[in-house]
C-alpha cells in the first residue's frame, strides 16, 4: 500500500471514532438531562426547611434581632453577618440584598477595616446610614481620617451622627472633615467633647434642614444656637464659664420644640420677656437664674419638669427662691425630677418646690434631697402633702434604710389613713456598698430588706430596681443519702 492510500485509510478510521463519540455524548447527554430531572424532582418532593418556607419579610426581622443581639460593637456585627450569609444560598442573597443590614457604620480604632467601610457603603446603597464616631485618643488621628474619607462620599444619605469620647484634637479634626458637608437627610445628631467647641458650620439649618433631634455636650457660650424649622428634641450643655451669658433668641423662639435640656453650670441667661413653647411636653434645667425664664415660660403642654441648679450656694438658685409664687403655672406638670445637683436643701426649699406642681403623679429624687420632702414644716404639714395625686416615688442612689424608715414611714401612713392613692415606692440604682457602715454581709441585707418591706407593705407598694441578685448556695448532708441540696437566695445590692 502505498504513502496515499495508509493516509486515507488513517481518516476513514478517525472519521469513524469521531462518529462513534459523538453518539455516545449524545447518549451520555440524554441521560444526564433524565438524571437531572429525576433529581429536581425527588427535591420537590422533599419537605422545605421550616427556616425556607418563612417570608421574606419575617426571615429579614429574625436576621436582624440575631445581628443586632451582639451589642455596642459594629465589627463583631459585620462578623455575625457574614456567618449567617455562609448558611445558605438564601440567606446569603437575603443579607448582601438587604441594604439595612448594612447602615450602621461604627468608627473607632479596632473596629471596622478600610474593606468594611467600603462594603458597608456599597451595600447600603440607597438607604439612609447612621455614622459613629468614636473612642479615637491621641495618637490615632491619621487612621480615623482615613476611615471619614470613605464615609465622606455618602454624606448626602446619612441619618444621625454621634460623635463621642474622642480626643480634643481629633474631635477637631473631625468638624474640620465635616465642615463644608450639607446632610439633607440628617435627623439626629449628637456631639459629646472634652473641651469647648463652637457650633458647627454643617449643622446650620441650611445644611441640615431635616434635622429634628440634637445634643451637644461642651459647646462654647458666645454665640446663639441656630434652630431649623424642624427641630424639636434639643439638649445643650455648655462648658464651665462663671462670666458667660446665654443669649439663645433663636431657641426660645422656637415652636416646634417638644424636649428641652439646657444645662449651663457656670453661666446664666441673659434677660427675658415671653418665652412660648406650645408643644413643649419635657424641660430640664441647669442654669444659673432659673426663675426668670420659669416666670417668663409658657408651656401648657409640659409634664416633665427635672432641675438642678449650680448654685445652691447662692441665695439666687435655692428651690424656695426659684420656685416661690409659681403654684399655678405648671399645673399640667405630672412627673418631677431633682436627683443628681439638689445637694443641700433647708428652710422651705422642698415646701416651694412641691406647690409649684400640685398635680404631681411621679417624683425622683435623690437619697439626700428625700429627707427634706419627709420632713415635717408649716404647723405639722410635709412638703409632699402637695402632691395629694402621687403614684410613684423614686428614691436614686440610696445606700441606708435607716433614715429612709424614719422619715417616710409617719407620711405615708398620713396619706394611708387620708386615703389617698397607694404610693408606689422605688428604689432605684440601690447601692448599699457606699454605706460606711456596711460589711457586705449577704444575710444581713436579707434582714434589712425583709424589715423594710414588712414596714412599708401595709401602706404602700415597694420596688427595688437595679439590685442585682447573688445566690448564696450550701449543702446540707442528711443521715440517709443522697444528701439534700439547700438554696438560700439573697439580695445583694452589688
Amino acid at each position: 500500500m502505498d504513502e496515499l492510500s495508509q493516509a486515507r485509510a488513517e481518516l476513514d478510521r478517525l472519521e469513524k471514532e469521531e462518529h462513534d463519540l459523538l453518539k455516545k455524548l449524545s447518549s451520555v447527554r440524554i441521560a444526564a438531562s433524565a438524571q437531572r430531572s429525576a433529581i429536581e424532582e425527588l427535591v420537590r418532593r422533599q419537605p422545605v426547611a421550616p427556616i425556607n418556607r418563612l417570608p421574606r419579610e419575617i426571615l429579614l426581622s429574625i436576621l436582624t434581632l440575631a445581628i443586632h443581639a451582639v451589642s455596642g460593637d459594629n465589627k463583631r456585627q459585620s462578623c455575625r453577618r457574614m456567618d449567617f450569609a455562609g448558611i445558605s444560598r438564601a440567606w446569603r442573597d437575603t443579607i448582601f440584598g438587604y441594604p439595612n443590614f448594612w447602615a450602621t457604620i461604627e468608627l473607632k480604632p479596632g473596629g471596622l477595616a478600610p474593606e468594611s467601610v467600603k462594603a458597608h457603603v456599597e451595600r447600603s446603597s440607597g438607604c439612609d446610614l447612621d455614622i459613629a464616631i468614636h473612642s479615637w485618643k491621641s495618637g490615632t488621628g491619621p487612621a480615623m481620617e482615613s476611615l471619614i474619607k470613605l464615609i465622606i462620599p455618602s454624606a448626602q444619605r446619612w441619618r444621625s451622627i454621634d460623635i463621642r469620647s474622642n480626643s480634643k484634637t481629633n474631635t477637631k479634626s473631625i468638624l474640620r472633615q465635616f465642615h463644608d458637608l450639607r446632610l439633607p437627610s440628617l435627623l439626629r445628631a449628637t456631639i459629646i467633647c472634652e473641651r469647648n467647641f463652637r457650633y458647627p458650620k454643617f449643622l446650620l439649618p441650611e445644611n441640615v434642614p431635616a434635622l429634628e433631634c440634637i445634643k451637644l455636650e461642651n459647646l462654647e457660650s458666645t454665640h446663639d444656637v441656630p434652630v431649623g424649622p424642624r427641630l424639636v428634641n434639643v439638649t445643650l450643655q455648655f462648658g464651665f464659664d462663671p462670666m458667660s451669658i446665654l443669649d439663645l433668641p433663636s431657641l426660645f423662639s422656637a415652636d416646634k420644640l417638644t424636649t428641652l435640656t439646657l444645662c449651663c453650670p457656670g453661666g446664666h441667661l441673659a434677660p427675658l420677656t415671653s418665652v412660648h413653647f406650645p408643644h413643649l411636653t419635657s424641660l430640664t434645667l441647669m442654669v444659673g437664674h432659673a426663675r426668670q425664664l420659669l416666670e417668663s415660660i409658657v408651656a401648657p403642654q409640659l409634664t416633665y419638669f427635672c432641675y438642678r441648679s449650680p448654685l445652691m450656694s447662692s441665695p439666687t438658685g435655692r428651690l424656695a427662691y426659684v420656685f416661690e409664687g409659681l403654684d399655678s403655672k405648671f399645673t399640667s406638670v405630672q412627673h418631677v425630677a431633682t436627683q443628681g445637683g439638689i445637694a443641700v436643701l433647708c428652710g422651705n426649699d422642698a415646701y416651694t418646690f412641691c406647690a409649684a406642681f400640685p398635680n404631681v403623679r411621679v417624683a425622683e429624687m435623690d437619697e439626700m434631697a428625700m429627707h427634706y420632702f419627709f420632713e415635717s414644716t408649716h404647723a405639722g404639714s410635709f412638703p409632699m402633702d402637695h402632691w395629694a395625686h402621687l403614684e410613684v416615688l423614686a428614691v436614686h442612689g440610696l445606700t441606708t434604710f435607716t433614715g429612709l424608715v424614719n422619715t417616710a414611714i409617719p407620711l405615708l401612713q398620713r396619706r394611708r389613713l387620708a386615703e389617698r392613692t397607694r404610693v408606689t415606692v422605688s428604689f432605684v440604682d440601690f447601692n448599699r456598698n457606699q454605706d460606711p457602715f456596711y460589711h457586705g454581709n449577704e444575710l444581713s441585707d436579707n434582714a434589712v430588706l425583709c424589715g423594710l418591706y414588712d414596714a412599708l407593705h401595709p401602706i404602700c407598694n415597694m420596688e427595688l430596681k437595679d439590685a442585682p441578685l447573688s445566690a448564696l448556695v450550701s449543702l446540707t448532708p442528711q443521715d440517709a443519702l443522697p444528701a439534700k441540696v439547700v438554696c438560700h437566695f439573697v439580695v445583694r445590692a452589688l
